[in-house]
């Protein structure tokens, strides 16, 4: 989650450092997948990391954190969909 991003990155600031801001994420399967109907593992979420490369990138990155703890998956984990994810992509940098 995001809780305490814009203090620390006040924080940082004020000491010369700009702070990377990202958030760790689950991206969903669907049922459609081949990977997911051809292993049951394969249909558990796959982590995914987003770093925000400008201001546009944060506000996507704090609308993809609403949304991952709204639609987590029943273990609670944070989940996102592809198509969540490409709606929001606009300034975000993906680590896989």
């Amino acid at each position: 989650n995001l809780f305490g991003a814009l203090e620390f990155a006040q924080a940082c600031a004020a000491k010369g450092i700009q702070p990377i801001m990202g958030c760790q994420f689950f991206l969903s399967r669907t049922a459609t997948d081949e990977s997911a109907r051809a292993d049951p593992h394969r249909s558990r979420p796959d982590p995914i990391v987003a770093l925000a490369k400008d201001a546009g990138g944060f506000a996507n990155l704090q609308r993809l954190s609403s949304a991952g703890f709204l639609g987590s998956d029943p273990s609670g984990q944070p989940c996102v969909t592809l198509d969540l994810l490409g709606q929001h992509a606009a300034g975000l940098i993906l680590l896989t």
